[in-house]
Order: C-alpha cells, then sequence, then structure tokens
C-alpha cells in the first residue's frame, strides 16, 4: 500500500502519455472526440465533506441511512447528495439510504425530485442516483391536528 499522497509509481507514465494525446485516448477508446480537447487538474484528495446524519441498522445485511436537512435553497443539493452517498458508500461498503428533509417550502423545487441522472458524451445514461425527499410541510399536513403556519 502507498504510503503519503500522491500518484503511485505505476500512474505516472499513462498519465503523460494520456496528456500527450488526449484526443487519440478517447478515440482509441470509443469516446466521441467532437470538440478541443484539454486536460484539466484530477486532484481530489482535498474534498472536505460532513454529511449532518448517518445512522447505522444492523439489520441483516446492515445498512445505513443518510440524512440531509435542508434550509435553504441549494442548486448544488443533488450533486452533493451523490457525493455524500459515494463518500459514504466508499467508506463503509454497505446499503445506504440517502434522505434529503425539506424544512421549508422555500427550499423545494424541481431538481429536488428523488432522482438524479446524469449522461455521458454520447448522451448515455452513465448515471442514475436515486435518494427519498422528505418535505417537511406536507408531513405535518399529514400528522391529525397540527397544519403548516
Amino acid at each position: 500500500m502507498q504510503q503519503g499522497s500522491g500518484p503511485r509509481p505505476f500512474d505516472v507514465t499513462p498519465r503523460d502519455l494520456i496528456e500527450s494525446d488526449p484526443a487519440g485516448w478517447l478515440a482509441w477508446v470509443g469516446l466521441p472526440v467532437n470538440g478541443q480537447v484539454h486536460t484539466v487538474n484530477s486532484e481530489v484528495s482535498t474534498v472536505l465533506a460532513e454529511v449532518d446524519k448517518v445512522l447505522r441498522i444492523d439489520a441483516q445485511p446492515p445498512w445505513l441511512a443518510h440524512f440531509e436537512l435542508q434550509s435553504t435553497r441549494d442548486l448544488e443539493l443533488p450533486f452533493r447528495l451523490l457525493q455524500y452517498h459515494a463518500l459514504l458508500l466508499r467508506r463503509h461498503k454497505e446499503r445506504i439510504e440517502s434522505t434529503v428533509v425539506l424544512l421549508r417550502p422555500s427550499v423545494d423545487g424541481p431538481d429536488i425530485s428523488g432522482l438524479f441522472e446524469w449522461h455521458g458524451a454520447r448522451d448515455n445514461l452513465t448515471l442514475s442516483f436515486h435518494y427519498r425527499a422528505v418535505r417537511l410541510w406536507h408531513m405535518i399536513e399529514r400528522t391529525p391536528g397540527r397544519s403548516y403556519a
């Protein structure tokens, strides 16, 4: 196992080869070269993320319940949910159910559907991430004797 950060010795040469002809590599693996190709900084080791709350359920098999409590509108929310889900999966390697709890109606929007999908360069679906979206005001409306003001 590598000690410390930085590229592993076997990563350097392939990275240099890709950088020497990035369009050629795209074509070689069957991806479209439909625009100018640039290399970008691929450093991701500085990810600092803390989820609102994670619960472990000791069922068979065990699983995690991930909660995000949202009180302000955030257009990046589906991206963050996916990021947190992936980081939790990598750390715990257990099933995860991600739930965002929207605390106010002003937080809601069409992008908070419970499904985040992303398409690749060939317009193929490359990612489909499901999460729960719980709207607090709906839960209160369903509670007998309670109303949302």
